[in-house]
């Protein structure tokens, strides 16, 4: 895990206990109660106050998780696996406060957290988090924890691309994470532009690039907070497309 936190930068009034880069802070308020199958023990709740970053506060939850998945499991004591789904909110930024049910019987936890593509827990992992937590049987206990990015890099697929003037298509891109497996990002949630020739083609912000006069054209998309980007050429004429090239990738170190 990076040492870099997960929290956007958001404005002191939403908390008081604010640090600078950190997303997530995990408090576990103890109390007493009952714990499991009526047993009595002393725990506490695991509550998270969630700062969710607008788009391109943060590298670390990337603006397309819609969900963050959550699981807590005892590590030295036999007991279940409990599960929290928080989705991201409508208006951003905005710092939510949720919590596992509790009181939890005081021990040893994993901690895990993932961020997923789809509302509910549900799509593709785009960043994943653990962390070891004990909960103290009284009193506060408070865990920071860095959900890190796995994007590692991001090729522009279909070019060199042959178009002729007013037609229209629909690129493609690959994302991998770093143990080079493929990562679903929605295309409208990258960056598209028309680095060279914008008299010659023209993209939305879907990546579907538009031809608009014979000549040569350059585009690129880009992953803003992971810093990668890919590039190809794009070139408008009634002539047969030319040999493929492939396209500029940018790895992150």
């Amino acid at each position: 895990m990076g040492s870099s936190s997960l929290l956007a930068k958001s404005k002191l009034r939403y908390f008081a206990a604010y640090i600078i880069g950190a997303l997530l802070v995990w408090a576990i308020v103890g109390c007493g109660g009952s714990g499991m199958n009526g047993i009595a023990s002393t725990g506490g709740k695991l509550s998270l106050t969630i700062a969710w970053p607008a788009k391109g506060q943060s590298r670390y939850l990337p603006v397309y998780a819609s969900s963050l998945y959550f699981s807590l499991a005892p590590t030295d004591f036999q007991g279940p696996t409990q599960t929290l789904i928080v989705n991201r909110p409508d208006t951003l930024p905005l710092v939510q406060i949720v919590e596992f049910n509790g009181p939890l019987t005081s021990g040893h936890y994993s901690l895990t957290g993932l961020a997923m593509t789809s509302a509910d827990g549900q799509g593709q992992v785009v960043a994943s988090a653990s962390s070891n937590v004990f909960i103290a049987p009284t009193g506060v206990t408070t865990v920071p924890l860095t959900l890190a990015s796995t994007l590692y890099s991001l090729d522009l697929l279909d070019v060199p691309l042959n178009l002729q003037p007013n037609n229209s298509f629909q690129l493609r891109v690959r994302v991998l994470d770093k143990d080079k497996n493929e990562v679903f990002i929605p295309p409208s949630d990258l960056t598209w532009s028309v680095v060279i020739g914008k008299s010659v083609a023209s993209i939305d912000d879907t990546g579907t690039v538009t031809g608009l006069t014979d000549g040569a054209a350059q585009v690129r998309v880009s992953e803003l907070g992971a810093n990668l980007y890919s590039q190809g050429d794009v070139t408008v004429s009634d002539a047969p497309p030319p040999m493929r090239r492939h396209a500029v990738r940018a790895k992150r170190k």
